[in-house]
Formats: structure tokens, sequence, C-alpha cells
């Protein structure tokens, strides 16, 4: 009667068309309610997910169209184009009835990025001796955000209708 939970995963794995190209991800996402009273309740909950993948950037082109090769072939490096991320959150969301149509409820949520991608892609078309140049590049990021939204809501009849009137902060 005061508590509820829930449990949200998935998971997927993939391989592609393309020769050495791949993607694995998976996410958690565990919840609690709590009811601190009658007209009270906290919701607690953490966010996991994991995405590996390859990085794939396609055909190059030759005299303005893709460049004719098998669909299969993986143009560049499939084994240097990795992106991954990483994604924690944690969150609380706080809900109040005042009665009367006055609600209040309070979120707040931090959640931490780490990513990483990289690429070995074809940096120029096929020239007519049937090369190309090769460019490359990496970028990682890590990165926390904090954030808190309070909300009060009140629900009034004027006009034959209903309204919810906002103050937020």
């Amino acid at each position: 009667d005061s508590a509820a939970w829930r449990l949200n995963a998935m998971a997927e794995s993939a391989d592609s068309f393309r020769k050495g190209a791949d993607m694995k991800r998976y996410a958690v996402n565990p919840t609690t309610t709590l009811a601190l009273g009658e007209s009270t309740a906290v919701t607690l909950g953490y966010e996991h997910l994991r995405d590996e993948r390859t990085a794939d950037r396609g055909f190059p082109s030759f005299n303005g169209a893709p460049f004719n090769a098998g669909p299969g072939t993986f143009f560049g490096n499939a084994g240097q184009s990795n992106a991954r991320s990483t994604v924690d959150g944690l969150y609380a969301v706080l809900d109040h009835e005042f009665g009367n149509g006055l609600q209040l409820k309070n979120s707040f949520r931090a959640t931490h990025y780490d990513k990483f991608y990289q690429n070995v892609y074809p940096g120029s078309a096929v020239n007519t001796a049937g090369n190309l140049t090769l460019s490359a590049y990496n970028n990682a990021n890590q990165r926390t955000n904090l954030f808190n939204q309070t909300d009060l809501t009140k629900k009034i009849r004027a006009g034959g209708f209903e309204h919810t009137l906002l103050a937020g902060l």
C-alpha cells in the first residue's frame, strides 16, 4: 500500500551487412515509489545505458554517384571506427497534493555522460584510378548535468472550462 517498484531493462545485439560492423547496447532502470502519507509520494530511480557500435560513414562517391562496390564493403577501418556511450542517471521526484486542486512537484536529476567516438572513413571521392583518401578523427567527452525543476499547479474552473495554472522554478 505504501511502496511500489519497477525494473525496466533492455538489451540488443546486431550485426551489420557491412564487414566488421556491429552494435551492442543495454540499459537498466530500477525505480521505486514510496508513499510518505496520503498526499505525498517520492519516486527514486537510476538509469544505466551502455551503447557500443561501429561508426559507418557509408560509401564514397565516384563521378557524382555512389562508388560501385559490394554492399558489404566497409570503406575505412571498421576495427578503428568505434563509438561508445555510457550514461548513468539518478533522479528523485517529490509529489505533494495540498487539496482543492493545488499540487507541488519537484524533480531532480543528476546524469553523467561518458562518450567516445572514433572513425576512419573515406575523406575523398574515388578517383579514376580507383583510389581514395582516408581521413580519421576521434572525440572524447565526459559531462555531468544537474537539473532541478519545481512546479506549483492549481486546477480551476472558469468560463465553462477547466484550467491549469502553473508557477515554476
